[in-house]
């Protein structure tokens, strides 16, 4: 018998089943790889199941027996707004300007992504990112901002996981809550307290633009260090907002050409310097002894307590005149250092005039670098109950002729004749040109003349100054309510 010679056909057929037997194991060995994979970078993402997992750092703040803010604790100074609290159009700013399909995708966008490739294979750079905010909520949170191919892995997983857990409104309540915008303010309710100094709802359009452009970089497009490229980044958000009919052609360009103020936010500590520094530092003690630094400085406590602000400042002011009289009684201890040359007398003028308007946020730095110079030139504002130190320029029949800044100032004898004794231990004081004392306003029967002369701008009007000298000596006062026992003043 001869053997059947197999046809091509048979051939064909035999080749096709082993296509399909070797695309089945293919699919089910990438199928397995893939899970692997999940499982391999999955392993140690955070749990984020449900919206009462987000616990962020959270200010905490101190309050008067009025209820008036007297002192605030934290380690990032952040206060938890809700999503209905938070403008609609500052809400639209951040959909325009870094996700505008985030109510129709999934977590990771592909449309977004393909976008972004594109339009950075145009320009031959990386121009455009493809982070949808789910995304950017997953990296502010839990991962490193390091650009690695693990990285966006878990990113992508952690997104897509958050989409399935939470709705798009706590997705938002995260992000705009939890992201950093420079100048010391994390969420948009600290960014607009201490960029503009105002509450959420008393934000313009433009200054909503403003704080949407620091999402994309806080210290790239932060409008104090780079004004120009910020008001660029502004007017991307403003007509972002306006391609997709988020607000009409006239609003945006009214926005565009609006003055804006933008503030340098203080350190962490001058809040509560300024109202009852030493009232809040015992609550601070008191406080941190009984629950640890951690909690109070994160947990965003509001802490109601019995001082009374108004008290508080007035027995504040006594102690301190005190202190102040008794002082002088003992002598003069003498300048607090002598500058040898007109260049050292000159520099130390300029840098305490700078260093004066830039904490009495005199200089708007969110405009042309002309106008910022020229505000630099004008002298900064003097007040009552501070204290400032001078440089004596001139002794004339016993008056002693001084600059503060750019202010000249004139110190009667009669203002500094107790400084001629010397305290113990130290020499007479003879004063000399170069001479930096310590200075006040002196008081000035006419309460409107001395507000003009102290916040005039003419520097060839003299002030009246008297000679201080901070106290050595240690003095306090703590009163409390006798029949409850509530502390009012310390």
């Amino acid at each position: 018998m001869t053997k059947k010679h197999k046809g091509f056909g048979y051939w064909i057929l035999k080749l096709f089943k082993w296509c399909i037997f070797i695309t089945i194991f293919f699919c089910i060995l990438g199928a397995a790889g893939g899970f692997l994979a999940y499982l391999y970078f999955s392993r140690d993402l955070p749990k984020l199941d449900k919206i009462e997992d987000y616990r962020p750092k959270v200010m905490s703040e101190v309050f008067d027996d009025q209820g008036k803010k007297i002192g605030e604790f934290w380690i990032e100074d952040r206060i938890l707004t809700p999503v209905d609290q938070i403008p609609d159009k500052l809400i639209k700013a951040f959909i325009a300007s870094e996700d505008e399909r985030f109510f129709e995708h999934k977590g990771v966008d592909p449309i977004g992504i393909g976008r972004a490739f594109i339009s950075n294979l145009q320009k031959a750079q990386v121009s455009q990112g493809a982070s949808t905010i789910t995304q950017q909520v997953v990296k502010s949170l839990v991962l490193t901002p390091e650009r690695t191919y693990e990285r966006k892995i878990k990113e992508a997983i952690l997104a897509t996981k958050l989409e399935r857990n939470l709705n798009k409104d706590q997705i938002l309540y995260i992000y705009l809550n939890q992201i950093y915008f420079g100048n010391r303010a994390h969420g948009v309710k600290a960014a607009a307290k201490n960029y503009f100094h105002k509450e959420l709802k008393e934000l313009n359009l433009a200054e909503m633009a403003m704080i949407a452009s620091l999402a994309k970089g806080p210290s790239k497009f932060n409008p104090i260090v780079n004004p120009d490229r910020a008001r660029r980044r502004m007017q991307y958000v403003l007509n972002r907002m306006e391609e997709l009919q988020f607000v009409k052609a006239e609003e945006a360009q009214t926005a565009k050409t609006m003055e804006l103020k933008v503030y340098k936010a203080g350190i962490a500590k001058d809040f509560n310097k300024k109202y009852l520094p030493y009232f809040v530092e015992g609550v601070r003690r008191e406080l941190e002894d009984k629950y640890g630094s951690e909690k109070l400085n994160t947990s965003g406590w509001k802490i109601y307590t019995t001082a009374n602000l108004e008290m508080g400042q007035k027995a504040q002011q006594a102690v301190a005149e005190g202190v102040k009289q008794f002082s002088k009684t003992y002598g003069y201890r003498g300048p607090l250092k002598h500058l040898d040359s007109d260049k050292d007398i000159e520099t130390f003028l300029h840098e305490q005039n700078a260093r004066l308007l830039d904490e009495q946020n005199a200089i708007n730095y969110f405009q042309e670098a002309k106008k910022i110079q020229e505000a630099q030139k004008q002298p900064a504002k003097l007040f009552e109950n501070r204290t400032y130190e001078a440089v004596i320029v001139a002794v004339t029949s016993g008056n002693l002729e001084v600059k503060v800044g750019y202010h000249k100032a004139s110190i009667a004898s009669k203002e500094w004749i107790w400084a001629k004794r010397p305290a113990r231990g130290k020499k007479a004081w003879t004063p000399q040109t170069g001479d930096v004392v310590e200075v006040r306003l002196a008081n000035v029967s006419n309460k409107k003349e001395n507000e003009a002369t102290a916040n005039a701008l003419n520097v060839n009007s003299p002030l009246k100054l008297t000679l201080f000298q901070t106290p050595e000596v240690e003095s306090a006062l703590f009163s409390y309510e006798p029949f409850t026992g509530e502390v009012k003043a310390i």
